[in-house]
């Protein structure tokens, strides 16, 4: 059975027919009432409470009215209406009244926590107030209805966390036993309830004191207690930034540490934490505009939200840390911004080549080797030695008792004075002659060995370098991320208090944070470990930080990632040819085949020595000259021609040829022989390594720096995604599940992207070992010649191949 369709009745009927006709007959310029009614005036009014040290939350402010209301409402800003209070309470309550009872004023904005204050203790208002620097509303007892203020036409809003939880933070920070809560004189004026919760909370153990300041940086300083050990910035607006930085550091002078409530820029210009990250001020800024735009249109700002999602960022400056011997805990550095995490370094900005030097000089396996290598050389000169003369003397006395000397009448002296001198000149010796060459083969073989060592120093310590960059961004992405989360935290916060989600996605995200927080806590370890490693390279401690600029492409390796280069890898045949240019390069410059061929002449040498002793007989020269004194106690019977003075020369020359040594000297030859052999095998297989491993290398290095192009591509999209996917979240539309997914991916690629450029520049250096020559210890001719020399080379052979 079909449903009964109701018919219109006939009086819906006549009465949509007046109004189409109605609307048919008003002319045109009935536009012009309504288009006046849209722009009803918004005449703002500011009460500064004084003259501030930077302004730019009143400029952020306005920006943000100006955004949003103009298009809506006639805005202005009466000049008159632009009041301070001179940083005193009876004159913020003059201007407050003069506003409220204003004819030409709308809406009042009060900027300072004594405007905040006062207003917030009159009651119903006649007009819109809104207040967004609510310093902490228990302590100036400020209204609150739930999360409104409850009071007509008021609205302030909670920015920061409560005065007594940063000074708890900044006692968990520094774990100091004595914390002054600092502000200007009459900031404290105007939050009466603070002296009571401060005896509160003394009264649990915890010292707490406030500090009412003047308003010089000086004058702050002057004003601190003997022996207080930390500080709550918590009222000091009217400091500009040379003020903040002399006050930073008359803190760090004395030790104490410094907490700012607003604006992380507090732990750049060296105080010691900061709580409100400084994007955040945007965020205000653009709720006073929107609740301005709601209260100008009617709706009571007494029922506005006065509580803003905004959740404290700690920020902290770890060289202030340092100075004052404050040692975060690894919990905090795991959640907190860092500001100088580096440290304190010898040197600013170490680039890869002083690093690559620094190592050279300074790493003592290296210079072991050097010493080494010296005193090898020192074979030469030994084995030189048996070719040059030889001098030497002797001498002897012999004496007898005259008992002696009677019994042997005389025949026998009783004292001999006796001495000696030889020259001997080894005229011809072939193992001689063999030793010396062999030695300086076998020393030009140990060069070579040194200079690999060398060589592979180079690499490791711009490998090294070049992994502390590498774990440096790491760490920077982790905690991008990290950071993004906690947006996305604020964001399922805010959705599940409009009753937009529940609270399963506040719950992920914790989880989340806690997850981002181990990644961090990794990438921090990644970093210790990779600047360890580089220290150890450069001879210094394990724990010095020293700051290192940041590298690239073109100033890492300029002539490899050259644009001509470039156009060599480009196509598969130029890029072979490029090989054969590499490995040709390779096979003259390798210091594994120089080694090799010092080893192999030496090998020869004594091939040819061995077969040359079964004829080649040795032949030296020698001359002594001796005297001899003689004294008697006891006359001697008469002999003939016996002297008491003998003198003697004596020259002579000598061969000497082994006939038979019972087959040593065939077995020497057949060693020879065979060690020289093997060594030739050896080079050849090296030769052909040394190739193989530089057209990989080539491989490799031109296969990652096509990735980097692809990584840079594969980020850029994921964060394009990601944006959408967070708008898309932001409305309701988009799952939980999508974001997070879209935020991993963002993660992976940027990291994918910094790895795809570390990862070629140490490719690069790879192919820089297995070529025998690097650009960072290389001169700019040598690079000069290498290159034109590839260029020349591919061109020949591209010549050559297409004539064939």
């Amino acid at each position: 059975m079909s449903p009964t369709r109701r018919r219109p009745s006939p009086l819906r009927t006549t009465l949509l027919i007046a109004m189409l006709q109605l609307v048919a007959a008003v002319p045109l310029t009935a536009a012009v009432p309504l288009a006046a009614w849209a722009q009803s005036p918004a005449r703002i009014a500011i009460l500064e409470d004084g003259a501030f040290g930077r302004s730019f939350a009143r400029d952020r402010i306005e920006a943000e009215l100006r955004t949003l209301l103009t298009d809506e409402f006639s805005l202005t800003f009466p000049e008159a209406r632009q009041l301070r209070g001179e940083w005193s309470i009876e004159r913020v309550d003059r201007a407050l009244d003069e506003l409220l009872t204003a004819s030409d004023v709308d809406l009042i904005i009060t900027l300072g926590p004594i405007a905040t204050s006062r207003v917030g203790l009159r009651g119903p208002l006649p007009k819109p107030v809104i207040a967004p620097f609510a310093l902490d509303p228990e302590l100036q007892s400020l209204p609150r209805d739930g999360e409104a203020s409850g009071v007509r036409n008021l609205n302030y809003l909670v920015i920061f966390p409560p005065l007594l939880d940063a000074a708890e933070r900044l006692e968990e920070l520094t774990g100091v036993d004595r914390v002054g809560i600092v502000a200007y004189a009459p900031i404290l004026d105007a939050m009466p309830a603070l002296a009571d919760e401060i005896d509160r909370v003394a009264s649990d153990g915890v010292q707490l004191t406030t500090i009412r300041t003047g308003a010089t940086a000086e004058q702050i300083l002057a004003s601190l207690p003997e022996g207080l050990g930390a500080v709550v910035l918590a009222g000091v607006p009217q400091l500009d930034r040379a003020g903040l930085e002399r006050l930073a550091d008359g803190l760090r002078e004395r030790s104490i540490a410094s907490l700012a409530l607003y604006g992380r820029d507090a732990a750049d210009l060296g105080f010691l934490a900061a709580l409100t990250p400084e994007a955040d001020w945007v965020r205000i800024a653009r709720r006073v505009a929107l609740n301005a735009q709601r209260a100008l249109l009617g709706e009571d700002p007494g029922t506005f939200s006065t509580r803003l999602p905004l959740r404290p960022q700690l920020t902290v400056n770890l060289a202030t840390a340092r100075a004052i011997g404050v040692s975060p805990t690894f919990a905090v550095l795991s959640d907190a911004r860092l500001v100088s995490e580096r440290g304190p370094s010898s040197e600013e900005g170490l680039d890869i080549r002083d690093a690559v030097a620094a190592a050279l000089t300074a790493n003592p396996e290296l210079s072991a080797s050097e010493r080494a290598l010296s005193a090898a050389g020192e074979d030469i000169a030994v084995a030189r030695s048996r070719l040059m003369p030889q001098v030497a003397l002797s001498g002897q006395l012999v004496g007898l008792d005259d008992e002696t000397g009677t019994v042997r009448l005389g025949i026998l002296p009783e004292r001999i004075y006796e001495g000696s001198a030889t020259l001997s000149q080894l005229i011809y010796d072939e193992r001689a002659w063999a030793g010396l060459r062999i030695s300086q083969s076998q020393q030009e073989a140990r060069t070579a060995q040194h200079d690999l060592r060398r060589l592979d120093l180079v690499r490791e310590a711009a490998v090294s370098y070049l992994q502390v960059l590498q774990a440096e961004t790491a760490l920077s992405v982790r905690r991008e991320d990290l950071d993004v989360t906690r947006q996305n935290l604020e964001l399922a916060r805010v959705r599940r208090s409009v009753g937009a989600s529940g609270p399963s996605d506040v719950l992920r995200w914790e989880s989340k944070i806690a997850l981002d927080r181990s990644f961090v806590v990794n990438a921090r370890r990644d970093v210790q470990l990779a600047r360890m490693q580089l220290n150890r390279l450069l001879d210094r401690s394990p724990e010095e930080a020293v700051a290192l600029a940041e590298t690239s492409l073109a100033s890492t390796a300029p002539v490899l990632t050259d644009p001509r280069i470039r156009t060599l890898i480009d196509t598969p045949v130029r890029f072979a040819i490029f090989r054969d240019f590499l490995a040709k390069f390779a096979a003259r410059s390798s210091l594994e085949l120089r080694s090799l061929d010092a080893q192999i002449e030496a090998q020869e040498r004594l091939l040819v020595s061995n077969r040359r002793s079964f004829w080649q007989p040795s032949i030296a020269a020698q001359l002594e000259m001796s005297k001899a004194d003689l004294e008697r106690n006891t006359p001697p019977p008469a002999l003939p021609e016996l002297s008491e003075d003998r003198q003697s020369y004596v020259f002579g020359v000598q061969m000497r040829l082994p006939l038979l040594e019972g087959g040593a000297r065939v077995a020497e030859v057949r060693r020879a022989t065979e060690q020289g052999a093997a060594l030739r095998f050896e080079r050849r297989a090296t030769a052909k390594r040394v190739e193989q491993s530089v057209r990989a290398a080539a491989v490799v290095a031109g296969a990652s720096s096509a990735r980097i192009t692809l990584a840079r591509e594969q980020s850029r999209t994921a964060d394009q995604n990601l944006a959408v996917v967070t708008d898309g979240y932001r409305q309701g539309v988009v799952p939980i599940a999508t974001i997070l997914d879209a935020q991993n991916a963002v993660v992976d690629a940027r990291l994918g992207a910094a790895a795809a450029e570390y990862e070629h520049l140490v490719d690069l250096m790879n192919l820089q070992r297995a070529l025998g020559w690097f650009e960072v210890t290389a001169s700019s001719d040598e690079g000069a010649a290498f290159l034109r020399e590839a260029l020349e080379f591919v061109e020949s052979q591209r010549g050559s191949r297409n004539a064939r």
